[in-house]
């Protein structure tokens, strides 16, 4: 067992943002890199599902992002973030798109989205990692569909750049959504991982993916560098998704 895995989890007590919920936040260790590590908040009570504790999708997008960097490969170089604005649905404790801010040439602003009830966790998160962080980042009440971008322009987010989500991808009722919430919002470039759940569902999502003509292309997923750190499942490639989700451009326009 690694010390991840083995890490003590110190209960303490916060307040909302409103002040008016009192709430025992579990502060877990979690490794980024080889030489690089922060603590995250997360909700123990469960209340909010997935959202309230860091998943390993979660956990593999954060990891995956800084091997890329650490590596600068040609197909996503050091300087793959530089300048641009990201947006990350359904962040729950907010740990892939913070994790962004902490690389070495960050985008230049992030925006942590999720529904109300659990923006308390993404906010609590930005506060203890703000002094850290290498960028701008907000967090930011979204509800997914075509309107999403009306929601986006009113808090002064009128282009994005990159689009990033971790295991938002669970039932057959939320994928129509999150794909109507991809194309309405249109970034250049899509992120997407998921534990692999159902058949059903990851069908629904490819066929809607297609139905839309987005360019899908799967990610392979360097299991060994990112459980090293511990954490995470022996089965890692298999039992995830992980997406790269382009929108088709007109003659002449690039991608990031």
């Amino acid at each position: 067992m690694t010390d991840f895995e083995l890490c003590f989890h110190t209960c303490i007590s916060s307040s909302s943002e409103e002040g008016q919920q009192h709430l025992d936040y579990v502060k877990t260790p979690v490794p980024l890199s080889d030489t690089l590590s922060i603590v995250v908040k997360e909700d123990p009570s469960g209340g909010g599902g997935v959202g309230t504790f860091i998943s390993h999708a979660s956990l593999v997008m954060s990891r995956y992002f800084h091997e890329m960097a650490k590596n600068d490969t040609p197909s996503m170089p050091a300087s793959f973030w530089t300048g641009k604005q990201v947006l990350e649905l359904g962040c729950g404790t907010g740990i892939a798109g913070l994790s962004l801010a902490l690389l070495p040439a960050p985008p230049h602003e992030i925006v942590l989205s999720d529904q109300a009830p659990l923006l308390h966790l993404a906010r609590a998160n930005l506060d203890d990692l703000a002094p850290a962080l290498h960028c701008k980042v907000r967090v930011l009440e979204l509800d997914w569909g075509a309107d999403a971008p009306v929601a986006l322009r009113a808090a002064g987010v009128d282009n994005v750049d990159v689009l990033i989500a971790c295991d938002c991808v669970y039932s057959e009722d939320t994928v129509p959504l999150l794909v109507d919430t991809i194309v309405a919002v249109a970034p250049n470039i899509c992120f997407l991982i998921s534990r692999l759940r159902s058949k059903a569902v990851g069908e629904l999502l490819h066929g809607l993916l297609a139905a839309k003509s987005l360019h899908v292309a799967a990610l392979a997923l360097p299991a060994e560098p990112l459980q090293a750190l511990g954490g995470l499942p022996a089965d890692l490639p298999s039992n995830f998704e992980f997406l790269q989700i382009s929108l088709p451009r007109a003659a002449g326009h690039e991608s990031p």
